[in-house]
């Protein structure tokens, strides 16, 4: 049986989860070098998910027209909001991060990203329980055609493989 489409995007949310814990124990373990190359990989990999969920998730749910659509549209504005502050502050924190190469003030940085990163991973607790809870629930008849899943997970697993250049080597 195929993968249902927010069974792929919840293991993707467990996948970011350890990726975001390995870049917190980085940070926490001074190493500049790897947590400059833990802190890239995971923003890629959230903006990775972010593209996924903003191209096919949030199209076909917004276009169902079955449960409380009100309530769906100000949800995913919310969770739209939510994306933009997580890559602006990841960033932030790449920017810090690459600066400190040249810098005397490493573990200060270090320590500045480790809280911001600390603060992401909180809002991301709140973030994917809306997602699992509220919005990939909605991934399944009778709100979205049955018919129409198998293309939406096909859809989700290829933006989720979608790897810019550069990250290629890291998967």
């Amino acid at each position: 049986m195929p993968a249902r489409p927010q069974d792929i995007l919840e293991a993707d949310h467990r996948e970011l989860e350890t990726l975001l814990a390995a870049t917190i124990e980085a940070i926490c373990s001074g190493d500049l070098e790897r947590s400059y190359s833990t802190v890239d990989l995971f923003w890629a990999r959230l903006a990775i998910h972010i593209r996924a969920e903003h191209l096919h998730v949030f199209p076909a749910i917004l276009a169902s027209e079955t449960g409380d659509t009100s309530r769906t549209a100000a949800a995913v504005i919310r969770l739209r909001a939510d994306h933009e502050m997580f890559i602006r502050e990841l960033a932030r924190a790449v920017k810090a991060l690459r600066l400190a190469f040249s810098s005397e003030n490493v573990p200060e940085t270090l320590n500045v990203v480790g809280t911001l990163l600390d603060d992401v991973r909180r809002g991301l607790e709140v973030h994917n329980e809306i997602e699992e809870k509220e919005i990939y629930t909605l991934l399944e008849a009778p709100y979205i055609d049955p018919r129409s899943l198998p293309i939406l997970a096909t859809g989700i697993k290829k933006e989720l493989g979608n790897y810019p250049p550069r990250l290629h080597r890291a998967k």
